[in-house]
């Protein structure tokens, strides 16, 4: 993971900790009010099951540090989807995508503590 800082207008390598994700392609990602950058889904490659798991990266301070979301219900796998936060990012909305191979418009809500 990289870091760009608008100051310096320069990149570099950001330093993280605890269990990471796998790297991925056509996930959805953004940042929340604490600081805190919300991954879901996405695929491995293109002849690699979709993926449906989440994951928060603490960036308030660094090293940021990595931790898996648990969820009661897991929503079915898919790729190419985008999403959107509300009420300071506890709450995430994922939009449409990929779902084994054929587009889909549906919607699943996150709520994160």
């Amino acid at each position: 993971m990289h870091v760009f800082d608008p100051r310096t207008k320069h990149w570099r390598e950001a330093v993280t900790v605890g269990p990471s994700p796998s790297a991925r392609f056509r996930h959805a990602a953004f940042m929340r009010e604490d600081d805190q950058m919300v991954v879901f889904a996405g695929s491995l490659s293109n002849k690699a099951p979709d993926l449906n798991d989440a994951h928060l990266l603490n960036c308030s301070n660094e090293p940021f540090e990595w931790r898996p979301v648990e969820s009661a219900t897991q929503p079915a796998p898919r790729q190419g989807h985008s999403c959107v936060g509300w009420d300071g990012g506890r709450q995430v909305v994922f939009i449409a995508g990929k779902v084994d191979g054929k587009a889909t418009s549906d919607m699943i809500t996150l709520s994160l503590q």
